[in-house]
């Protein structure tokens, strides 16, 4: 894309999905604020939405670089294309991994607890995405579904199924 004297690279995969997510994030203010302006109806979604867009707009100067000149020359050497392919194939494979866990945890999180499937969502997204220190995935799960276990329990009053909390 070129503005001016300037051309910019636009990443539209990852532009267009945060931009959705804005968007989505604002509707729902709108309609939150809509509804009803009283403190219980908006105390977690405008909080929320408002994080979001700060959020997209860190997100969005990520998204736009400026392109480097055609007739510079790379100093880089250009990526084998196997390989990318390969890395390609082992991304995909992750994010269907997390799907598949998410799933599993969206199903059993009424029968062993919030405070356990948490935790063992966690773990796995972890080590799915490559964490292999034994002690991150021991600690940062726990405190991890801990703070969200406790903070939703003093926040909304829905009888939360729990093991250990």
């Amino acid at each position: 894309m070129r503005i001016g004297n300037r051309t910019y690279k636009v990443d539209w995969g990852h532009f267009l999905v945060a931009t959705s997510i804005a968007a989505f994030s604002i509707a729902y203010l709108l309609d939150a604020r809509a509804t009803s302006l009283n403190i219980q109806n908006l105390l977690l979604v405008q909080p929320t939405a408002l994080f979001v867009l700060l959020m997209y707009l860190l997100v969005l100067r990520q998204c736009i670089s400026v392109a480097e000149g055609a007739l510079v020359p790379s100093r880089s050497p250009e990526p084998d294309e196997r390989a990318a392919r390969d890395e390609e194939r082992k991304g995909l494979g992750r994010i269907a991994a997390l799907i598949a866990v998410f799933g599993v945890f969206a199903f059993t999180v009424e029968d062993i607890g919030y405070d356990v499937a948490g935790w063992v969502f966690t773990v796995v997204g972890l080590w799915i995405c490559g964490e292999r220190r034994i002690w991150v995935l021991a600690i940062f799960p726990a405190i991890f579904a801990i703070i969200v276990v406790l903070g939703f329990k003093m926040m909304v009053p829905y009888p939360m199924t729990t093991l250990f909390l």
